[in-house]
């Protein structure tokens, strides 16, 4: 899926219905998702879907659903790409878009109470739920199980560091939280893995605040 998004190998070019048909596919756990949790999987797809956009580069695609008087500008957009090409690596490791793919179609899944009771019982936070799953039971989410070892790790050290970026963007942390968020991930980045951890958390959180509408609307 990372290689038709970033169109190379000599593929064509995804089309963005072509992108939401393949995620249906390839990530299974979206399946997992009953009515009760409908919201939350809109949200992920949401996600997915700004990370395709950025990824194959479709500003405009990204922009449509923006009010005129603040949307972003083509300037903002290309540092944008410039941040996600140099400092994520996103769009030159196929390997690591798949990662980031993968992490935000599993991010929400400790959030399905029957699945969060049934596989990691005495957890009642999502995140270190599925945190708990992810490193006991890898098998139960196939797309997590598929992916390389180091890229493994990088989700799991991401995972450990969560807070909440809402606040951060609002200046509500503690600066503590912030010490936190660091020494995990420094630790993390210590597995040898070519990952620029901070990146790849940060860029995590900021796709998966461009999906939080939607529930709304998917542009």
């Amino acid at each position: 899926l990372a290689i038709r998004v970033l169109a190379k190998d000599g593929m064509p070019a995804m089309t963005e219905e072509e992108f939401k048909q393949e995620i249906e596919t390839a990530f299974v756990e979206l399946r997992f998702f009953s009515d009760a949790e409908k919201v939350d999987k809109k949200r992920a797809i949401g996600a997915l879907l700004a990370v395709f956009w950025i990824a194959a580069n479709q500003y405009e695609q990204f922009v449509r659903g923006q009010a005129a008087g603040t949307r972003l500008t083509p300037a903002s957009w290309e540092k944008l790409q410039d941040w996600t090409r140099r400092t994520v690596g996103l769009t030159t490791n196929p390997g690591m878009l798949g990662a980031m793919l993968v992490f935000l179609a599993i991010g929400s899944l400790g959030k399905i109470k029957a699945f969060r009771n049934a596989f990691a019982p005495g957890f009642d936070e999502a995140t270190e739920a599925l945190g708990a799953i992810l490193q006991k039971s890898p098998i139960l989410i196939p797309s997590f199980a598929k992916l390389d070892e180091k890229l493994q790790q990088a989700i799991l050290s991401a995972l450990k560091a969560e807070f909440n970026f809402g606040q951060f963007l609002q200046a509500e942390n503690m600066p503590a939280n912030l010490y936190i968020v660091k020494e995990i991930l420094s630790k993390g980045g210590e597995s040898g893995t070519s990952t620029n951890l901070l990146s790849f958390f940060l860029f995590r959180n900021f796709a998966s605040t461009c999906g939080i509408l939607g529930m709304k609307s998917l542009e």
